[in-house]
């Protein structure tokens, strides 16, 4: 029962964290968005802006894994978003992953690297505890980093 209001509660914080880039929907309003600008090719705003959806679709996969009390699926999900799972993008001098790190001011990348480590420990956590409740509360504390890289940054 006291899942799915949490559930609920931990989409609405990613949704509501994000807000401010719809800002660029109402000129209006993108004229007063504080945010700091970091300026990207289209292919590293396309590279960047996926792997923020795919923080979305993993969030989600974990969430209605939980709420089934599957925690083997909360650790498949939770991997694919997984520092781990991303080496060879940090690791390739091509990836894009350079050319945005070249463009983002210093307080970016930890956001993203801590949140791929997250991602990590939520896997072994429900691999290890499987304890649901750890699971969530793990999944909430790296959904304020989601909120903190949307309220303090745009890509343009």
């Amino acid at each position: 029962m006291f899942l799915r209001p949490l559930a609920l509660g931990l989409l609405l914080a990613a949704v509501a964290g994000g807000s401010p880039a719809l800002a660029h929907d109402d000129p209006g309003i993108a004229s007063t968005d504080q945010r700091q600008v970091i300026r990207l090719t289209p292919a590293e705003k396309h590279f960047l802006l996926s792997e923020m959806r795919g923080f979305v679709a993993i969030t989600q996969k974990i969430v209605s894994a939980a709420a089934a009390n599957d925690l083997a699926a909360v650790a498949e999900a939770a991997r694919v978003g997984g520092l781990k799972a991303h080496q060879k993008d940090f690791a390739n001098p091509e990836s894009l992953v350079h050319g945005i790190r070249k463009k983002a001011p210093a307080a970016f990348f930890p956001l993203g690297k801590e949140t791929h480590l997250s991602f990590d420990r939520i896997a072994e956590l429900a691999t290890e505890l499987k304890d649901r409740d750890v699971v969530l509360n793990t999944l909430a504390d790296t959904l304020n980093n989601c909120i903190a890289c949307h309220s303090a940054y745009r890509v343009e």
